[in-house]
């Protein structure tokens, strides 16, 4: 979910919401922050740094003030591999959207189409993800019909989803079973 998140902040300037190159600072500072959280995730749970090393780091990196730098650290400081994790999955989904655009080409990519199979299945895993955009791909070339290809392979994992292939362990439908009831 965080990695969709992070990839919205990227689509502003497709969107045309940059008019002025003054416009994309919020959004190149956003992005600075973002990397210093990796960086400073990285740092003290892999390479030992100390609290004050990573709010250091943010200080000197970042446009944060004390105070915001100081908050960030402690929430890393606390939650190994969040940073990591969101910022994987905001690179997933630009890879499958990469992935789709050039084998689909100019003529027959439609963002909304994409976007559609992104967001109509929500928090799934990324392999999953993947699939059903390789699905869509597919679809859309054999069929030609971008939108009819879209909604039935997102409407066929959707149903899938039903709270008795659930279980408490897991997010995944089907990954494993419940015990069988006596």
């Amino acid at each position: 979910m965080e990695g969709w998140g992070l990839h919205c902040e990227t689509l502003g300037e497709e969107l045309g919401l940059y008019q002025k190159p003054e416009y994309k600072m919020g959004q190149l500072s956003m992005e600075a922050l973002r990397s210093g959280r990796l960086v400073v995730d990285t740092g003290m749970h892999a390479l030992g740094w100390s609290f004050d090393r990573a709010l250091q780091f943010m200080m000197d990196n970042t446009a944060m003030g004390k105070h915001d730098a100081f908050t960030e650290v402690a929430r890393y400081v606390t939650w190994p591999g969040q940073a990591t994790a969101y910022k994987v999955g905001e690179r997933f989904i630009r890879k499958l959207r990469t992935m789709a655009e050039t084998e689909l080409g100019e003529e027959k990519f439609d963002p909304r189409d994409f976007y559609d199979i992104v967001l109509k299945v929500g928090a799934i895993p990324l392999d999953t993800l993947e699939r059903l955009v390789k699905e869509y791909i597919q679809a859309t070339l054999e069929k030609g019909a971008k939108s009819e290809a879209v909604v039935s392979d997102a409407d066929e994992f959707l149903n899938q989803m039903t709270f008795a292939s659930w279980c408490k362990c897991c997010i995944v439908p089907g990954a494993c079973r419940p015990p069988e009831s006596t």
